[in-house]
C-alpha cells in the first residue's frame, strides 16, 4: 500500500510518502523553496513525483491532514457556542475566513495534484489533532499509550488528550482554543521582540536567565488550568491579535486567496501581522509586566507554560494510571517543558516526535489512514519505533561534482575516498568548525549529524563568536552530540527517556564532569539539550565521535543546524556551498569531498 501524506495549509507545509506503513520519503516545502515555514506544496509534489520518479497511478490513497471545509465550519460553530457560554464573548473565530481559506488551498491542491497526473482519489481528511496523535503513536513504537498533543490552533481545537492502543487512536479530551498554550508563548515571544512562529525558542533560553519575580503572579492570571482544562484570560491575551489588525488580514488574504497566491498570504500575513508585537496583550497587561526585564518575562511564562501543561498531562496520568506517554505538536517542541513533563508520577517513558510541529502533520495524515485500512482488513497493527529522521533531500550520483564544478575559483576540495570518518574527527581535533553533508536530509527541525554544523565542545566562548558568524541571536548554547555509550558521564538521566534524548526534544541536567569539560554545551541552568548517537542508528557519525573520543578523550560536539541566518537547513550541495562561502565554517566535508574557501593562489582541483 503506498498513501501520499499531505500537510495543513497553513504553514510549514510538506509530503510524506508511506509504503506499508513505512516512511520512505519525506520533505518540507521550506528546504526546497529556501523560504521558511513555507506552506505551499508546488515544490515538494514535484520532489516526489518528478526527483524521485514515483509513478502516482502507483498511489492507494491522499491523505490530508485538516478537516474538510463543511467539517470546519460546524467545528468552528460549536467553539464559538460553548465559548459564548463560557462567558467569552470577545472571542470569535471568523468562519468565513477560515473555511475559504481551506476551500481554496483545496481547490488548488486538486489543481496541483491532476498537473502532476496524479489519479483522482477521494482525499482521507484527518483531524489536525489527530494527525499529530496518531504520529506519536506510530513513531513511538509502543502498543498502547497516552497521547498529549498541544499547539496554537488546529481545526477548532488547541490540544488534547488521546488514548493510543492496538493501532487505534482516540481522544479522551481536547483542549479548546482559550487555552491554546501555543497561543500563550505566541504572545510572549511577539512582546518580546521576536518572530512569533519562529522564535520561540530564543524565549525558553532566555527563561533561562531570568529569575522569580512578582511577574510569575502577574502571567499565572493570564493561564492556569480551570477543573483540569488550560485556560488563558482574555482579558489579558488576546489570542488571535486586534480586531483591526485581524479585519486587515482578513480583507487582504482574502483577495489573495481568490489567485490561489498563497505565498502572497503568508508573506503578508508573516511581514504585517507577526512582526507586531503590541498584537496580542491587553494595554493593562503590558502596564502589569513594564517594570520587568525581559529575561524575568521570559522566565515567568516558561515557568507558567509548564506548570499548566504539565499539570494537564499529570491531571490525566491520575486519572487513567501510569503509562507510557507520547507528546506532538508546536508547544513540545520546548525542551525544558518536556523535562518536567518527564519527571511527573505516572510517566513510565517519554516519546516526543521528532517532526512535533506541524510540519509533521502528513505523516500523521498518511499513518491514519494506514491504521484504518488495516483496522477494515482486520489485520492486526505491529509496532515499530522510528529509528531514523534520515528520510529527506539525497544527492544523486554526480550532483555533488556538478556543484563543484559551478564553484571552481571559489572553492578548492580533495577527495577521500577512505578513512572519511577518522579525517573529520582530526580536523575537528584541530578545532575547526566542521560543516557536514552526508545522505539524505532530517526530516524535521534538528540538524542530527547529515546537515550540521560541528565543533568542539571545551571552548566556552563558541556560542558567541559562532552564533555572531552565523548572523544568529540566540540564548540557547548550542546542542550537543554524544555517543551513546558515554551518556551517563555527561548526563543525569534516566533511561527511559533515551528516545526524545535520541531526536534532541528534551533537555538534561548535565553532569559536573560535562559542565567543566564541555561548556559550550551547556546551558547557564546547567542543562543540554544532547542528541545521543547510537551506531545502529546511525552509523557514521556514530564513527567520527568514536574516533573524536579516542583523539581527544571528550565523547561531545557542539552540534548545530547547517544553515544561515533565517534560512532553513540546507538542502542541496549548492546550499552547502553556499554557507561555506559565507563563512559559516571553516571546512565543508560535502559527502566524501573536503571543501573550504580558495586563496587566489591555490591551484584548482579536477573534479
Amino acid at each position: 500500500m503506498m498513501v501520499l501524506g499531505i500537510g495543513e495549509s497553513y504553514h510549514d507545509n510538506g509530503i510524506v510518502l508511506l509504503e506499508n506503513g513505512r516512511i520512505v520519503a519525506a520533505i518540507n516545502e521550506e528546504r526546497l523553496s529556501r523560504r521558511k515555514f513555507d506552506n505551499d506544496i508546488d515544490g515538494s509534489l514535484g520532489y516526489i513525483f518528478d526527483r524521485l520518479q514515483i509513478d502516482p497511478k502507483k498511489l492507494d490513497a491522499i491523505a490530508v491532514a485538516g478537516l474538510p471545509p463543511s467539517l470546519l465550519v460546524e467545528r468552528l460553530l460549536e467553539n464559538e457556542k460553548a465559548n459564548l457560554l463560557a462567558g467569552y464573548s470577545n472571542h470569535r473565530v471568523d468562519r468565513f475566513f477560515i473555511t475559504l481559506m481551506r476551500k481554496s488551498w483545496l481547490v488548488r491542491l486538486k489543481h496541483l495534484l491532476a498537473k502532476f497526473g496524479v489519479p483522482s482519489l477521494p482525499l482521507h481528511f484527518v483531524d489536525h489533532h489527530t494527525a499529530h496523535a496518531v504520529c506519536a503513536y506510530v513513531g513511538s513504537g509502543r502498543e498502547s499509550m497516552l497521547v498529549f498533543t498541544c499547539d496554537g490552533w488546529g481545526d477548532g481545537y488547541s490540544g488534547g488528550c488521546f488514548e493510543a492502543s492496538r493501532g487505534s487512536v482516540k481522544p479522551l479530551h481536547l483542549i479548546p482554543n482559550t487555552g491554546s498554550a501555543g497561543s500563550f508563548y505566541v504572545a510572549v515571544t511577539s512582546m518580546l521582540g521576536f518572530n512569533n512562529l519562529r522564535h520561540q525558542g530564543k524565549i525558553t533560553g532566555l527563561a533561562a536567565y531570568g529569575k522569580q519575580s512578582a511577574a510569575v503572579d502577574v502571567v499565572r492570571q493570564s493561564f492556569r488550568l480551570v477543573d483540569g482544562v488550560p485556560r488563558v484570560d482574555l482579558r489579558r491575551i488576546l489570542l488571535h491579535g486586534r480586531g483591526r489588525s485581524g479585519w486587515r488580514l482578513v480583507s487582504r488574504a482574502t483577495l489573495s486567496m481568490l489567485s490561489f497566491d498563497l505565498q502572497k498570504i503568508w508573506r503578508f500575513f508573516s511581514d504585517h501581522i507577526l512582526t507586531n508585537n503590541s498584537l496580542y496583550f491587553t494595554e493593562n497587561f503590558r502596564k502589569e509586566l513594564a517594570s520587568f526585564t525581559r529575561e524575568d518575562i521570559a522566565y515567568a511564562f516558561q515557568l507558567v507554560l509548564e506548570e499548566v501543561v504539565a499539570g494537564y498531562v499529570g491531571y490525566y496520568l491520575k486519572r487513567f494510571g501510569p503509562a507510557h506517554v507520547g507528546f506532538s505538536g508546536g508547544v513540545f517542541a520546548n525542551v525544558k517543558l518536556n523535562q518536567q513533563c518527564a519527571k511527573l508520577e505516572g510517566v513510565e517513558s517519554l516519546y516526543v516526535y521528532p517532526h512535533m510541529g506541524d510540519g509533521g502533520l502528513a505523516a500523521g495524515a498518511a499513518f491514519h489512514f494506514w491504521l484504518e485500512s488495516l483496522r477494515k482488513k482486520g489485520q492486526p497493527y505491529k509496532p515499530n519505533f522510528l529509528t531514523s529522521v534520515f528520510l529527506g533531500w539525497a544527492p544523486r550520483p554526480g550532483e555533488i561534482e556538478q556543484a563543484l564544478s559551478k564553484y571552481t575559483g571559489s572553492v578548492v576540495w580533495q577527495r577521500h575516498e577512505t578513512n572519511l570518518e577518522e579525517i573529520i574527527a582530526k580536523r575537528l581535533a584541530q578545532n575547526l568548525v566542521i560543516g557536514r553533508y552526508s545522505g539524505p536530509m532530517e526530516y524535521g527541525p534538528r540538524s542530527l549529524g547529515n546537515r550540521s554544523i560541528l565543533y568542539h565542545a571545551s571552548d566556552p566562548n563558541v556560542n558567541n563568536w559562532l552564533n555572531q558568524r552565523l548572523n544568529r541571536t540566540e540564548f540557547m548554547p548550542f546542542a550537543p552530540s554524544t555517543l551513546w555509550e558515554q551518556r551517563h558521564l555527561c548526563y543525569r538521566m534516566d533511561d527511559r527517556d533515551w528516545s526524545a534524548a535520541e531526536f534532541m526534544t528534551i533537555v538534561f541536567e548535565c553532569t559536573d564532569w560535562m559542565r567543566q569539560s564541555c561548556p559550550a554545551a551547556v546551558h547557564v541552568d546547567g542543562t543540554a539539550r544532547p542528541q545521543l548517537v547510537r551506531m545502529e542508528h546511525n552509523p557514521t557519525f556514530h564513527k567520527i565521535l568514536t574516533h573524536y573520543f579516542r583523539e581527544t578523550g571528550f565523547p561531545t560536539v557542539v552540534n548545530t543546524s547547517f544553515n544561515m541566518h533565517e534560512e532553513p537547513i540546507v538542502c542541496t550541495p549548492e546550499d552547502a556551498l553556499r554557507a561555506l562561502l559565507k563563512g559559516g565554517c571553516d571546512v565543508l566535508f560535502l559527502e566524501e569531498y573536503e571543501c573550504h574557501v580558495c586563496s587566489p593562489s591555490e591551484p584548482q582541483p579536477a573534479v
